[in-house]
């Protein structure tokens, strides 16, 4: 009889112990949600894996900083003078291209928007040749001079600020184009007298820093005194398709708080560049090359406070102003290219 009650009694209690537990995780299931990691939503990126673009798009992927706001991004390497089609067809969700180039897309039916600017040109120096006797622009009238191609970023923004200051590219100066990365043995051989629009701070310290080319004037400064006010500017923009940036503000949002956390980081670690991984992956060969790439770094890579719409929309509406007043673009846009 002892043996009976005692198997009831267990019975009971085992019963006691399940309901309580079901009750309980019950109850927690409903009255605290399950903590799960948000999925992230890629973002395919166009990007020239060199240079600045290079340090970018290291140190978002190696820093997570794209993760930390719930977005993926995707880069994707091409050649510079690729990328304006790429973001134009919708090849690529987003890649870096200039003011100018997203205009002239506009005036080719081709609909597009600016997200954030993501280079300036404080850094784009005009480079000559060591005892060339080379020290103002005039000075180069009717050289030969090599610059990237014409639809390109550095280009077409040396096109505008060129004009500002009274010269004509094509009727000046004898212009040799090509591919970003043929400008250096074109300027070693000394095929060319100087070379514009080399916004790249790994190439520019390497070259300044052995002292193989001195800068005799920058494109920010040209462009200072073309248009009688100190503003900021930017050469390259982050940029889309229209409809791509209509339906994804969410990740438009997070791209600009990645940049913003990214510029951040730029300008207050000037030791990255001491980074030995750092070093390989831009190529820096020596201490000496190390300290004019930190240099150079603070003028290419925009501020976190950069990072805004009416800084950008002054720029932009004193920027088309004077392309249509120089004859590099034939009109204003009519289309806001600003995405929201």
């Amino acid at each position: 009889m002892k043996s009976k009650n005692l198997i009831i009694g267990l019975l009971l209690l085992v019963g006691i112990l399940t309901a309580y537990y079901f009750f309980t995780f019950s109850n927690k299931k409903t009255s605290e949600p399950l903590t799960e990691n948000p999925v992230t939503a890629k973002v395919t990126m166009a990007v020239v894996i060199s240079g600045g673009s290079r340090l970018q798009a290291d140190l978002i992927k190696s820093l997570e900083i794209d993760k930390k706001y719930n977005i993926d991004i995707d880069l994707k390497p091409y050649g510079v003078a690729e990328i304006p089609a790429l973001v134009a067809s919708g090849a690529v969700d987003v890649g870096s291209i200039a003011p100018l180039q997203a205009a002239k897309l506009l005036e080719e039916g081709q609909k597009v928007k600016i997200l954030l600017p993501i280079f300036k040109p404080d850094g784009c120096y005009i480079l000559v040749h060591p005892g060339s006797g080379i020290e103002k622009v005039k000075e180069l009238l009717g050289k030969r001079i090599g610059m990237s191609a014409k639809n390109t970023a550095t280009y077409t923004f040396s096109d505008v600020v060129f004009s500002l200051n009274g010269y004509s590219l094509e009727k000046d100066f004898k212009i040799t184009n090509t591919a970003f990365p043929g400008l250096i043995p074109l300027f070693e051989k000394k095929d060319v007298d100087a070379v514009i629009g080399l916004c790249d701070e790994t190439v520019t310290s390497d070259l300044i820093s052995s002292e193989r080319a001195v800068g005799v004037d920058n494109l920010q400064d040209m462009w200072i005194k073309g248009i009688g006010e100190n503003v900021a500017t930017f050469i390259g923009m982050l940029t889309s398709k229209s409809d791509w940036a209509e339906t994804n503000s969410e990740k438009v949002q997070a791209l600009r708080l990645v940049y913003k956390d990214l510029f951040e980081y730029i300008h207050s670690h000037p030791e990255i560049y001491d980074d030995p991984k750092i070093r390989e992956s831009l190529q820096i060969k020596s201490d000496a090359q190390a300290e004019v790439a930190k240099d150079l770094s603070k003028k290419f890579h925009p501020k976190p406070e950069d990072v805004d719409q009416q800084k950008l929309t002054k720029f932009l509406d004193i920027f088309f102003e004077k392309a249509v007043e120089t004859k590099v673009l034939e009109s204003i846009p009519q289309e806001n290219l600003l995405a929201d």
